[in-house]
């Protein structure tokens, strides 16, 4: 047995030949391919002694018409060759005059194969994109498009629709319902018994437990009466603060003609975000009546319900920074007004 190191890997291997040269057929393979690229580059003039056109180093080309020796040399020669300096200007100074077809302009170009302006082209283009859809809708809708339901003429922005606008929001809106209802179907049975009449019917989201909103108001009240009666030390605390809070503020009396005099100075809208719907717009305290504020004048002020029911009896002023729809401008006019 013979110990020996491969050519090609410069490993350590055991043999019983003693001209053996590689561990394996792989490395022999291998270094046989190499030697034979080699040879063929040195038996090639071509390849000898190949200056770099960008650092000047001579190197060994792997292949014919090679100029860099690296990557790097490679970008830096294309980039600042002198045949694409060359090739820059002429493009630059190669312009023509080119008269368009349609409108007869002249126009100065880069490119020979130039027909049109601008401004024609972009027509152009536009004129062929509604020729595609004309086409279209004649195949689909030969007679003219009309809604199926009310037989009206449909838009010509909306290729598969069927329906006009008005009819596909009732539409819209009759699915949502029917898709709710199957929902509270599935959680409820169909049948109820009214709890006050006890006529029987088909319970729905808005009346869940009464026939209609009269037994609903009536069984509020009766749901109410059971607590006071349940309740009734809770009951006495809270009427007896009630009271006391109207008596620090004052006469209610003058409330009506303050809010009037407030609604013409403030336009009619709400004071926090502007809403300008007068049945929505309410009474609203500055300082709360439970954080010892009156209902004197610079005390009221109006708003809508929203506003008033998230102010609740939190500070007016930190409430309001933090709202979405905040402006200074507003803010300012409240502390001139009610100070």
């Amino acid at each position: 047995m013979f110990n020996k190191i491969c050519k090609n890997c410069n490993e350590s291997y055991s043999t019983q030949y003693s001209f053996s040269k590689y561990c394996s057929k792989k490395c022999h393979h291998i270094a046989n391919g190499k030697l034979r690229n080699e040879r063929r580059r040195l038996e090639n003039k071509k390849f000898l002694n190949i200056k770099c056109n960008v650092c000047g180093s001579e190197f060994i080309a792997k292949r014919i018409g090679m100029k860099y020796c690296s990557k790097k040399c490679r970008k830096n020669g294309l980039i600042d060759s002198p045949e694409n300096r060359i090739k820059r200007k002429r493009r630059l100074s190669e312009t023509k005059i080119i008269f368009c077809k349609d409108c007869g302009k002249g126009i100065e170009t880069r490119f020979h194969n130039t027909k049109y302006c601008d401004e024609c082209r972009n027509s152009k283009k536009s004129s062929q994109n509604i020729i595609k859809k004309l086409k279209i809708e004649k195949r689909k809708f030969p007679n003219g498009r009309i809604c199926t339901i009310c037989g009206n003429a449909i838009s010509k922005t909306h290729l598969n629709a069927i329906y006009c606008d008005k009819c596909r929001d009732d539409q819209d809106k009759k699915i949502k319902s029917m898709w709710q209802e199957e929902r509270y179907i599935k959680a409820y049975p169909k049948n109820k018994e009214c709890k006050i009449c006890g006529k029987s019917y088909f319970a729905t989201r808005k009346n869940p437990n009464c026939c209609s909103e009269k037994c609903n108001k009536e069984m509020i009240k009766e749901n109410n009466k059971k607590w006071r009666k349940e309740n009734k030390e809770h009951y006495k605390i809270l009427d007896h603060k009630r009271r006391e809070l109207k008596k620090r503020a004052g006469s209610v009396k003058d409330i009506a003609i303050h809010y009037k005099n407030k609604l013409k100075i403030f336009g009619n809208t709400c004071v926090y975000c502007g809403c300008s719907v007068e049945l929505r717009l309410t009474v609203d305290h500055l300082i709360p009546l439970s954080k010892g504020g009156d209902n004197s004048y610079n005390n009221i002020v109006p708003a809508c319900k929203s506003c008033n029911s998230r102010k609740s009896a939190k500070d007016w002023i930190a409430w309001y920074r933090k709202q979405d729809f905040y402006s200074k401008r507003r803010e300012l006019k409240i502390i001139k007004m009610c100070s």
